[in-house]
């Protein structure tokens, strides 16, 4: 995974207080046989509790990404989160995968 966070301690904001986030981008890497797959890179999403999301469509299905770090005891974790839900067509389950990283 690759992930740039933008200027999230920038904002620009209209006289009614209403701001808006500079974005940051996301380029996810994922284990495909033969060969491993790009998924390509995306625009993230500022969202609620410090998460920034983006969203891959795919015919089969869409994957919804989420991405937050943590601190704990000096360490710093990635924490990525992907829920895909395939189309009815396709016909598999639905599922989510939650994955932490070391920095």
């Amino acid at each position: 995974m690759e992930l740039d966070w933008g200027c999230a301690d920038q904002a620009l904001c209209d006289t009614s207080g209403h701001c808006v986030y500079p974005a940051g981008s996301i380029r996810v890497f994922g284990k495909c046989h033969p060969t491993d797959c790009d998924w390509g890179a995306k625009r993230t999403y500022a969202e609620n509790g410090g998460w920034e999301s983006a969203t891959y469509k795919y015919s089969w299905a869409a994957k919804s990404v989420w991405v937050k770090t943590y601190q704990y005891n000096g360490r710093t974790y990635l924490r990525v989160w992907v829920h895909t839900d395939f189309t009815p067509a396709d016909g598999r389950q639905d599922y989510t995968t939650d994955v932490w990283m070391l920095k």
